[in-house]
């Protein structure tokens, strides 16, 4: 009994000290005093700015079931570790493992597997191919204040925007570049002059509303390549079939080809999944690998004209594939790096915006386009570098045929090594 005594006064004494004064007039002040006093006791005993900060602008709920005083309170605040100081961030998940940009080229997991014995990409635990390092040239200072001038203009403005001519210290690649871009904007700003362009769309509504436009402006004045569409024939891949009478593998069509005139190789391959809404994951996979085999033999095409000469001549010839995936270009390109490999390097993405308010995004694509341009400028050279070149041996210097990796069937795909002996 004596030690329920004790405790119903120490329960009676701790409420006493939360009741309000009987007297009015002092009520206030009392409070006042003990707050500043729980002040100066937690300045003396922490330093700490913070905690003073967060006593002053804590509420305590009025549903809270037992009443806490002040020196709890301060005790749960530093201890409590869901309670964080002012401007303290919140902890960031772990993103290792997340796919941080959407609409990207992704791999069967057993795909990457047996294609990096033969193909060197990167990618991550998901499968997705992801940009390397690769740097690439980019557009000049002239042509992109062009460009943000005409894109950061008001929708009334926006075509006398891009009819301003370019500074006087303008190159004739940038005054090619500006074609290019002025015939892709005036075909966006009349598509959308009533309104925002259609989302739900089939593939080849897709393709050639919004990509052909894209590809047609590079052909309209770089009268060296040309662009073909839909279900387009593999010249590459039937070569091949001619070559190996066991040839299995079957022979793509592919939804979009750049070719170079002089030669008739193709240099571009292009694969589009479906519309801008389209997400079928299992056909994304197969495009990408699709892609890769095609970018394979069309490098194999080119170098045909070539075996015997240096193989260390060869690593600067490339390939290239873009992948449309909803909204989203992607770029890379593929060459020959060593004996049976080769090198996959994405290079750059561009979202193609659907309505006038987001014009600004043509930026990206049209930095997309530039790089396309410059690389298969630079091909050029390295083309007639390849022919001018002594042939070689293959006994102290390897040869182009030495290096070359060609499957005949879906085995050897799947990484069975074969001899090239009948190129």
């Amino acid at each position: 009994m004596d030690h329920e005594e004790k405790e119903s006064d120490k329960r009676k004494q701790s409420e006493s000290d939360y009741e309000p004064s009987s007297s009015p007039t002092s009520s206030d002040s009392d409070n006042n005093r003990k707050k500043k006093q729980i002040q100066t006791n937690k300045n003396e005993d922490n330093p700490a700015p913070a905690i003073n900060s967060i006593l002053n602008n804590v509420i305590i709920s009025q549903d809270l079931p037992t009443l806490v005083n002040q020196d709890q309170l301060s005790t749960l605040i530093v201890t409590n570790p869901i309670i964080q100081t002012p401007g303290t961030p919140p902890p960031r998940p772990n993103v290792n493992n997340i796919q941080v940009t959407p609409q990207k080229s992704v791999l069967f997991k057993d795909s990457v597997t047996y294609l990096q014995n033969h193909i060197k990409i990167d990618v991550n635990d998901q499968g997705m191919i992801i940009k390397d390092n690769h740097t690439s040239e980019e557009i000049s200072s002239i042509i992109r204040n062009w460009l943000i001038m005409a894109l950061t203009s008001s929708k009334e403005e926006f075509v006398k925007a891009i009819m301003t001519p370019l500074s006087s210290e303008a190159s004739p690649k940038d005054h090619d570049f500006r074609q290019i871009c002025e015939f892709i904007l005036y075909d966006f700003y009349f598509m959308t002059k009533k309104g925002p362009l259609k989302r739900d769309i089939g593939e080849r509504t897709y393709i050639v509303e919004r990509i052909v436009p894209l590809f047609k402006a590079i052909q309209s004045v770089y009268n060296e390549y040309k662009f073909h569409w839909i279900e387009v024939e593999l010249d590459c891949i039937r070569e091949v079939k001619q070559i190996f009478p066991k040839f299995d593998l079957p022979i793509n069509q592919a939804d979009g080809l750049g070719m170079r005139n002089s030669s008739n190789k193709a240099v571009v391959f292009i694969e589009v999944l479906g519309g801008p809404e389209n997400t079928d994951q299992k056909k994304l996979k197969e495009d990408s690998e699709k892609l890769l085999k095609e970018a394979v033999f069309g490098l194999v095409s080119l170098l045909r004209n070539y075996l015997d000469k240096s193989a260390g001549e060869s690593k600067q010839l490339y390939t290239f594939i873009i992948q449309g995936i909803g909204d989203r270009l992607t770029l890379s390109k593929l060459c020959l790096i060593n004996k049976h490999v080769y090198k996959v390097s994405q290079i750059k993405s561009a979202t193609l915006p659907f309505e006038f308010i987001d014009v600004a995004d043509y930026l990206a694509v049209f930095e997309f386009l530039y790089i396309l341009v410059s690389e298969l400028e630079i091909q050029t050279g390295v083309i007639n570098k390849l022919r001018l070149s002594e042939s070689v041996d293959g006994v102290t210097v390897p040869r182009i045929r030495d290096w070359i990796w060609l499957p005949d069937s879906i085995s050897a795909w799947k990484c069975e090594e074969i001899q090239n002996e009948d190129l």
